[in-house]
């Protein structure tokens, strides 16, 4: 009888293992589905700003070709004759724009003939970086007759489009009051066509230091060689406690959202998911910023990813 009860202890534990890896085994089942829904739902995403990416650069192909230009009129005015400058279409037609709470367009209905194109920018880009600047030069004589000429502003942001028009609706430029309204939107590139001097200096990457994430020394240190100081970890480590990273935010739109679409997966599925992309993207030059440790992108995203997961 002993031995009988011994067979059946050892037959119902030989079961409640068997039960146990058979609840288990969907559940790592479970996890390695979900781990590849998740690398599925990325690779969807890639898949997107690729073929944004694509849209406008086959926008820009047509641009160049003479087939669409981003300041192309009003479908309700002419396209056949002079520009068709019709300033009762173009207000009609800025009304409709200022219902558009998204536009960065600014079209100014009297700019003096002593202003070109490059005057413009100098003007506007006061007020943050430019997409675009486009001057309606008149073609027939009731357009010359009007003494002025008119055009666009596109800024690269909502915020700075909106700082010029309170700043320079009602100004004075070569004794012409300058009178302004929003434009229909236009599409942002992903590098703006003016910077003004003063920003730049901001958003520049400083010159590289040899220092993890380009670290730049501060003044009182400047003059220490690097060179003399690798290998002795103590001077070092108080080299570095001197010096100071800069952020730089990506110019180039697309490499922002990617930027941020990989943060937000990052933190989701932990930095397992950050070497499965870097093994898969390793060739792949839009990934760039995962690897080159010095580059301003690559510091972006470790600063983003590092400051949000010290909120959570």
């Amino acid at each position: 009888q002993q031995q009988i009860a011994r067979s059946n202890a050892a037959a119902l534990a030989a079961a409640a293992a068997l039960s146990t890896a058979a609840e288990n085994k969907p559940k790592l089942k479970s996890d390695r589905d979900k781990r590849k829904s998740n690398l599925e739902s990325f690779k969807e995403e890639l898949k997107r700003i690729q073929e944004e990416r694509d849209r406008r650069h086959l926008q820009k192909q047509r641009e160049k070709e003479g087939k669409s230009t981003r300041f192309q009129p009003p479908p309700s005015l002419s396209v056949h004759s002079d520009l068709a400058l019709d300033s009762d279409s173009l207000h009609h037609e800025s009304r409709h724009a200022s219902e558009d709470p998204n536009t960065t367009n600014l079209f100014i209905n009297t700019i003096p003939r002593s202003m070109n194109e490059a005057s413009i920018m100098e003007l506007f880009g006061r007020y943050g970086p430019l997409a675009s600047v486009k001057i309606m030069y008149p073609r027939s004589d009731e357009e010359k007759s009007r003494g002025t000429n008119c055009g666009f502003v596109a800024y690269m942001s909502r915020k700075d489009a909106e700082r010029a028009m309170n700043e320079l609706n009602g100004s004075q430029l070569d004794s012409i009051s300058v009178r302004m309204s929003w434009g229909r939107a236009v599409h942002v590139p992903p590098q703006p066509v003016y910077i003004p001097p003063t920003m730049r200096e901001l958003i520049m990457p400083p010159p590289p230091s040899g220092l993890p994430f380009n670290a730049q020394p501060n003044t009182k240190y400047r003059a220490s060689k690097l060179q003399d100081i690798i290998g002795r970890e103590q001077e070092l480590s108080k080299f570095l406690e001197h010096t100071t990273v800069r952020v730089i935010i990506p110019h180039d739109r697309a490499l922002l959202c990617l930027i941020h679409r990989m943060i937000e997966f990052v933190i989701r599925e932990g930095p397992l998911f950050e070497a499965m992309i870097m093994h898969r993207e390793l060739n792949n030059p839009q990934f760039r910023f995962l690897f080159d440790n010095q580059s301003p992108a690559h510091t972006y995203y470790r600063w983003k990813l590092y400051s949000i997961l010290q909120v959570k």
